[in-house]
């Protein structure tokens, strides 16, 4: 089931996240998702969450920004469980996206592998690292057009 992001997801969300993703959040607002959210409306109105029996799986959304799609998904330890119904999923959504968007794009933190291969497989390019990190942390722009 697909729905919004509600407050009271975010507990749940804090406790499960990836703690790839949450390192993620932290470096890049030094925050917690929670906090992060409860100070950001506009990220909280264009979130939606992908739940199954229960547990939310994935936190995903975009936001238009100068004619581009800026996207993000974190996925919760739940993730495990539905591997190949993810890899479904999220590309028939980007290719979903793609038909009003010429280019969907974000950034991903460095040490972030796995997501890394992910994204490619989808068919982003992955450029560069960029110290995009409140310490500088290194950051790769992905993109598909």
């Amino acid at each position: 089931m697909f729905r919004k992001l509600t407050i009271d997801d975010l507990d749940y969300i804090d406790e499960n996240l990836l703690p790839i993703n949450k390192e993620e959040v932290k470096i890049l607002t030094g925050k917690t998702f929670k906090e992060f959210c409860l100070g950001n409306e506009s990220f909280m109105e264009a979130s939606e969450v992908w739940e199954k029996d229960g547990k939310i799986i994935t936190i995903f959304g975009g936001l238009p920004v100068e004619g581009e799609l800026n996207i993000w998904l974190l996925c919760t330890k739940n993730i495990l469980n539905y591997k190949d119904k993810f890899k479904v999923w999220t590309y028939k959504r980007l290719m979903r996206e793609k038909k009003n968007y010429d280019i969907i794009t974000s950034m991903v933190y460095m040490k972030n592998y796995l997501t890394k291969k992910w994204l490619k497989r989808l068919g982003f390019e992955i450029g560069r690292p960029q110290p995009i990190g409140r310490n500088g942390e290194l950051f790769c722009r992905f993109e598909m057009r």
